[in-house]
Formats: C-alpha cells, sequence, structure tokens
C-alpha cells in the first residue's frame, strides 16, 4: 500500500449505521498530526433521536486529555482520551482489489480485512495516497456499519489549530464522558462521543 501522510487536515462526511438505520451523521474538518500526538474534528451534526450538536473536539494523546467545545453553549468540559493514537496507514497486510477512476482521478482500493468484528474497505487517490473512502462492514451479516467521505485534503496543519478557548483552559473534568477513536484503525482519529 501507499502511504499517507502523517499530518493533514481534511473535511469529512460521516454516518454510523446500526440496525439499517443511520444512528448518527456528521460532517467537519479533521485536523491530525501523528507525529504531534493529537487531533482536532470540528463537527455538526445530528445523532439518530433528532438531537443535533456542533462540536470542536480537541484529542492530546501526549497528556490523555481530551476538550469537548459545545458550539451552541459556549461550554467546554474536558475529560480522558481512550485507545492510543495511530499512525494513519493502510496496514501492510491490506488486499489490493482494484483501480478505479473517481472524476478524473485513479484510485486504489484497499480491503483491510476483520478487525473487531469489521471488514474494512478504503480508497485513496493512486498518485498522492490522499484518502477518498472508508467503509466498515460488519463482518458476519455484510451490512455496513460506518461509513467516511474525505474532501479538501490537505497534508500541512496550520499550528494555531491547536489553541484551546479560554472556556477549556478552565474546564472542569467531566467523567461521565469518554473520547474514543475510530476509523481505519483509529486512521483519522475521528471522535465519537458516548455519554
Amino acid at each position: 500500500p501507499c502511504d499517507l501522510p502523517d499530518r493533514f487536515q481534511t473535511d469529512v462526511t460521516q454516518f454510523q449505521i446500526e440496525s439499517d438505520c443511520v444512528s448518527f451523521g456528521d460532517s467537519g474538518v479533521i485536523y491530525y498530526d501523528y507525529p504531534g500526538r493529537q487531533s482536532r474534528i470540528d463537527l455538526k451534526g445530528v445523532v439518530g433521536t433528532g438531537s443535533d450538536f456542533v462540536e470542536t473536539v480537541w484529542m492530546n494523546y501526549k497528556t490523555n486529555t481530551t476538550y469537548i467545545l459545545d458550539r451552541k453553549s459556549g461550554k467546554c468540559s474536558k475529560t480522558q482520551t481512550t485507545g492510543e493514537m495511530v499512525n494513519p496507514q493502510i496496514p501492510r497486510d491490506s488486499v489490493f482489489v482494484n483501480t478505479v477512476t473517481v472524476g478524473s482521478e485513479d484510485a486504489q482500493i484497499w480491503f483491510i480485512g476483520e478487525d473487531n468484528g469489521q471488514d474494512e474497505i478504503f480508497t485513496v487517490e493512486t498518485s498522492s495516497c490522499f484518502p477518498i473512502s472508508y467503509f466498515a462492514v460488519n463482518a458476519t451479516s455484510k451490512h455496513l456499519s460506518f461509513s467516511q467521505g474525505f474532501t479538501n485534503f490537505v497534508p500541512a496543519i496550520p499550528p494555531f489549530v491547536y489553541d484551546l478557548p479560554s472556556a477549556c483552559q478552565t474546564a472542569e473534568f467531566n467523567h461521565k464522558r469518554s473520547a474514543t477513536s475510530r476509523g481505519v484503525r483509529a486512521l483519522l482519529g475521528s471522535v465519537h462521543m458516548f455519554q
């Protein structure tokens, strides 16, 4: 497989599917800095119950601290980051499936195989290895369980994106929330909140 940049920003649209229904959907921007061991994601979305959210989440893997800023209320909470930040690469044991054309770009499709009950399929641009899409499929039922689409991929990050606003600098620790990574073995550090 090709090597993705280990520091980048990208627009993302993602959906989680449970029992053949979308349980949440969101879109936003991911900033991922593997060498610096931190990520940020700005998201706007809807949870299956119909409640919407607008959040910015900073995950610092050096300190295992996550800050979650609710953009609607202006309140920020601090919680522990669970899981490890993973080098954003297609695993070396992945299986090449095919080359396809997406718009005017050649793209490669990679089958990543079963991981925690999920088969993973990842599509990247052939020349740059920039991500195009990611799908997780239940290995048993073969139903789609998670989908991500990526656009406007840039292999650089402005340094100010990791500056915390004052509301987060004084945030108290919230024991009721945790933040975990998701993606191709946490490929893009996309954040799912559990309350």
